[in-house]
């Protein structure tokens, strides 16, 4: 079987300094997601290769030169009407369209919808989401949309296709050095509305503040997107009248990122939804306690906390640095055993999911 995952080409819009780091395509969540779960598929004995396509027509000629059985088109940017010609010049190919949105962060993506069902009107043509919860929406949309459709066709074409992240050689839990003057907290990621950064930075001035800490707020600065400027104005102009400091870090390949996650005391994530969650992924492999909202599922409850109550996000920021400096939970390596745990089971239900979904596609059956 051969796999051709194929994203869109983006350059380096974010400020990524190209000439330091030496890479033109931008660094991003998908073009990850995209590569774990390639390089997880070469594992598994696939041949599986990751490829950028300019624009629509581009497509045609990369699947020409490397004649997939399957490709894999991460995130919506073909329009419906090209599988018209796709599907007649490839017609053994088939093509999945991979959603990595839940429905609140979709509703802001004006195509989607659309999008989704037309696709059903091409055959060979499949769409797939990364997290269970807007699989179960769309087949419940396809079904409506096509009457005539069993329950077996909509779930043929509509397929689960979960994220992968490798996790073979993490860190050990970081202990919280409550000795030192700073506090470094992380909250990574675009700057948009449904990241609910502002709360975030609320409860972390409020948590240095009674640590009498000087807290660094990192972010992101340099991806803004569905409105988040105004985000990153308020956070600017809030640090600016108080005692402690935003961090604005440019976007970073994946490798550098992940040196500066390692840096930091406590990662936060607390969104209002999410998927899979690679900022959270990166933070857990780099032994760095995390807080997160309970939207991503992967991540154990202790750590989660209520996106709408910056006290409480306070109280579960408490507990993960706790939980890093007690002996008992640092020498059994808990932090590990909760959400590195999780993430294994997580990543073995993937790859079985994953070889089940392109077995099926292909032949039509499914493996044992």
């Amino acid at each position: 079987m051969n796999v051709l995952f194929i994203l869109k080409y983006r350059d380096n819009s974010y400020d990524c300094d190209a000439a330091t780091y030496g890479y033109s395509l931008l660094s991003s969540g998908l073009m990850n997601s995209a590569k774990f779960v390639c390089d997880n598929l070469v594992k598994e004995k696939i041949d599986a290769t990751v490829a950028n396509a300019v624009d629509n027509n581009d497509i045609d000629h990369l699947v020409t030169e490397a004649k997939p059985d399957v490709v894999i088109i991460e995130a919506y940017w073909v329009v419906p009407e090209k599988f018209e010609i796709l599907v007649k010049l490839h017609p053994t190919v088939k093509w999945v369209i991979r959603n990595h949105s839940a429905m609140p962060f979709a509703a802001g993506e004006g195509q989607i919808m659309d999008w989704s069902l037309r696709y059903m009107d091409y055959d060979n043509v499949y769409v797939s989401c990364n997290d269970l919860r807007p699989n179960n929406e769309l087949r419940e949309l396809v079904a409506i949309y096509k009457p005539t459709w069993t329950a077996e066709d909509v779930a043929e074409r509509v397929i689960y296709l979960p994220n992968y992240y490798p996790v073979h050689a993490h860190k050990t839990t970081k202990v919280f050095n409550d000795k030192k003057e700073t506090l470094d907290i992380a909250c990574f990621g675009a700057i948009r509305p449904l990241k609910n950064q502002l709360i975030q930075a609320i409860a972390a001035i409020k948590l240095a503040d009674e640590w009498g800490k000087t807290l660094n707020f990192h972010i992101n600065a340099t991806r803004i997107e569905g409105g988040g400027n105004s985000i990153l104005q308020n956070l600017r102009k809030l640090f600016a009248k108080l005692p402690h400091k935003l961090v604005e870090h440019s976007w970073l390949p994946h490798d550098e990122f992940k040196i500066l996650v390692a840096s930091m005391d406590l990662s936060l994530q607390v969104s209002y939804s999410e998927t899979f969650n690679i900022v959270t992924a990166d933070a857990v492999y780099e032994g760095v306690p995390v807080v997160t909202s309970g939207d991503i599922k992967w991540v154990h409850e202790v750590y989660t906390a209520d996106p709408n109550s910056s006290d409480n996000i306070v109280y579960v920021m408490k507990r993960a640095l706790a939980m890093s400096k007690l002996p008992e939970w640092h020498a059994n390596g808990a932090h590990h055993e909760l959400n590195i745990k999780n993430l294994k089971v997580y990543n073995e239900k993937s790859t079985e999911i994953w070889k089940d979904s392109l077995l099926s596609i292909t032949t039509g059956f499914d493996q044992e």
